[in-house]
């Protein structure tokens, strides 16, 4: 959480994609994994409308298995290079979780 603190344009960049999250450290990119996802089961739990999601969420990105989570997210950004990185995080919890529904 300490590196978008010190960074924080780099995630509201326009041509911020996954290729610039891979050149850091895998300590910073730990970090940023972390804070996406605990921000998008922030803002599902708020709508009030995705309980089974952010149950979902947390189990499947609870401390026990962080460490295989991020390399999961790091293979999916490789594969995904040139698309925004928290979209591709929102794709994979999709997938693991389900759709948030966009109505």
């Amino acid at each position: 959480m300490t590196f978008l603190m010190l960074h924080p344009q780099l995630v509201v960049a326009g041509d911020f994609t996954g290729a610039d999250v891979l050149e850091w450290s895998l300590e910073s990119q730990s970090s940023f994994y972390q804070t996406s996802i605990s921000m998008a089961g922030i803002v599902a739990a708020r709508t009030g409308n995705h309980d089974e999601i952010v149950t979902c969420i947390n189990g499947w990105y609870s401390s026990s298995h962080q460490l295989e989570r991020n390399s999961y997210i790091r293979n999916k950004l490789r594969d995904f290079s040139t698309y925004h990185p928290q979209g591709v995080i929102l794709a994979v919890l999709e997938e693991a979780c389900g759709d948030f529904d966009r109505s």
